[in-house]
């Protein structure tokens, strides 16, 4: 056995890969892509509604989330999203807080949660990231419910100035881009995180805590790993 073989060469710069439409596809190439597709739906459990609503929540891909979910578990995810929403919104907003809270200086969201002005590391260590943990347990209240669910339609109707938010030393997007958003380019320009901290605080506050509840759990992909077992199918 050789072990010093040079290496193959098949790399994206070596071997760049191009588009091209399904159209385009040779008899044989629609068949090995519908197997293909098979064996990934087979491998890759179906998106829960749950996880649907993190999709929606996040503003790198909240107008990309219809196309991604299809539409009908699209519109029951958009219900757990409704439901999650109202839970973090009558947290933030229990009538048991002792002062207003509206915010006043950089620490919005932990303020706003505490329901009285904190300050230093004690305000982090009392906003869970698991914010429905701390919740209690009462009958939902119609008029809260509504304003929260307002506040979350606003949220998925507003349209957000990408260039605004982007990651260190990303080029802006053109008017062109712009018009014509991909997924792809929006991954790898937009700022999610500096979304939520310069512009989600001031305008939806309830929806940067339930960002961060939702947002920040580990998401384990090891299942996904059995897919690359597909590559040379």
């Amino acid at each position: 056995m050789n072990l010093d073989r040079p290496e193959t060469g098949t790399t994206l710069k070596d071997w760049p890969r191009n588009s091209r439409h399904v159209e385009d596809f040779s008899p044989e190439g629609k068949i090995a892509l519908d197997r293909l597709q098979e064996q990934i739906r087979i491998r890759l459990p179906e998106v829960s509604s749950e996880q649907g609503a993190v999709v929606i929540l996040d503003p790198m891909t909240k107008i990309f989330a219809k196309s991604i979910l299809g539409t009908e578990k699209y519109e029951d995810s958009k219900q757990v999203l409704l439901c999650l929403h109202c839970t973090a919104y009558n947290i933030l907003h229990a009538p048991d807080k002792s002062t207003s809270i509206a915010p006043t200086n950089s620490n919005m969201l932990e303020e706003a949660f505490d329901g009285k002005i904190m300050a230093g590391e004690e305000s982090r260590e009392d906003l869970p990231f698991n914010i429905f943990a701390s919740a209690t347990v009462n009958d939902p209240i119609m008029e809260s419910a509504e304003i929260a669910d307002s506040i979350l339609e606003n949220y998925l109707l507003h349209m957000i100035e990408y260039n605004k938010f982007l990651v260190p030393h990303a080029e802006r997007f053109s008017e062109k881009e712009l018009h014509q958003l991909d997924i792809v380019s929006v991954i790898k320009k937009f700022d999610s995180m500096k979304f939520f901290a310069e512009y989600g605080q001031l305008h939806f506050l309830s929806i940067c805590l339930l960002a961060r509840s939702l947002m920040a759990r580990f998401s384990n992909a090891g299942f996904q790993e059995r897919i690359f077992q597909l590559q040379g199918w």
